[in-house]
């Protein structure tokens, strides 16, 4: 099961995208993103 703390969902015109953040591996990234 995905933490949902770092679970970003992406909506588009053609449906969702469930993107699962690992801040384990990328942590900068992951916070510049929240």
């Amino acid at each position: 099961m995905a933490d949902p703390e770092n679970t970003l969902l992406l909506e588009t015109s053609k449906g969702s995208v469930k993107i699962d953040l690992r801040p384990d591996l990328a942590p900068g990234h992951v916070e510049r993103i929240k």
